[in-house]
């Protein structure tokens, strides 16, 4: 049993170094394509781009059968998918060099494990692996925080409020049902959760603003949930638990993060008057500055 656990610290150490080479090489091209293209991409088109990446982030935790039935692939049953007119030339390019890149990495995977001395993939899998540990018991500490939020705050039965977030429903054209709560332990309003989201605001927002600043930030708070931003942002908690090491990770975390605003500010713009586009992003302003980054990573909101 002990051999088997350094065979398999051997061979992951090498497969999993790899797809973060492979990885990274996808970010650089997904960065450069909208570099390249932004001018013609909308703020959603921009965030949705990187939901490939997202999707891409599996690959080192595939089964290795999965690789080898890949490999038994030939890239001319795509040929002739195309001549029989079972698909057509842009899915059969794409489908054959996506087998490709597999088949690729499967080899080179091999050939680097035969020139690679074992004791280096066994070191950097053990690397990995305490840093998956930290990375995860951070996150544990902020889905604690999450749950004390949760438990402390209180629904506002505020007549005006609630007449003004009802409001707000409407102007982005949401109809899902979602709570709004009001809570001492945040500095900034902020929308959590995935299957039951809530949208919080903290007391000193609700004592301080002006009506037509809470209508601003509860509008970008419930945009963020008709976005379904809080799946997003789960799946990038994982991805910075697993790729903690890979700074193209971070890199492609950042413009999720950023693209992500973006477009849920885009989308609320499109129910404003254009002159109330200015007082929009001075609040926005205002209360990214008095932020806290320290709540938890599992929430989308201003501060984020």
């Amino acid at each position: 049993m002990n051999d088997s656990f350094w065979y398999f610290l051997d061979h992951f150490g090498t497969h999993f170094f790899l797809c973060n080479l492979f990885i990274g090489l996808f970010v650089g091209l997904l960065a450069g394509f909208k570099r390249l293209f932004q001018t013609y991409l909308s703020a959603s088109a921009r965030y949705r781009l990187w939901f490939f990446f997202l999707a891409l982030l599996p690959l080192p935790f595939l089964p290795r059968e999965l690789f080898a039935l890949l490999k038994k692939i030939p890239y001319s049953s795509f040929s002739q998918a195309a001549q029989t007119g079972l698909a057509s030339r842009e899915m059969v390019q794409n489908s054959g060099a996506f087998v490709s890149a597999f088949n690729e990495l499967n080899d080179f995977a091999v050939s680097v494990r035969s020139s690679v001395p074992s004791l280096l993939p066994i070191l950097f899998s053990t690397l990995w692996g305490i840093g998956v540990l930290v990375m995860l018991l951070i996150t544990i500490r902020s889905v604690l925080h999450l749950y004390a939020l949760k438990h402390s705050a209180l629904p506002i039965e505020d007549p005006e409020l609630v007449h003004l977030y009802l409001r707000c429903f409407q102007e982005i054209h949401f109809t899902k049902k979602v709570p709004l709560y009001r809570t001492h332990l945040l500095t900034s309003p902020a929308a959590a959760g995935v299957w039951r989201p809530c949208i919080y605001l903290p007391d000193t927002v609700i004592a301080d603003s002006t009506i037509d600043e809470l209508r601003f930030m509860l509008l970008h708070e419930l945009q963020h949930t008709k976005q379904k931003d809080g799946i997003i942002i789960c799946l990038t908690a994982l991805a910075s638990i697993f790729y903690w090491c890979n700074p193209a990770v971070h890199y492609a975390l950042r413009e999720i993060r950023f693209c992500r605003e973006l477009a849920c500010d885009a989308a609320v713009l499109q129910c404003l008057k254009s002159s109330e586009y200015r007082t929009y992003g001075i609040t926005l302003l205002n209360f990214a500055e008095k932020s806290s980054l320290r709540h938890t990573a599992m929430t989308a909101g201003i501060f984020l």
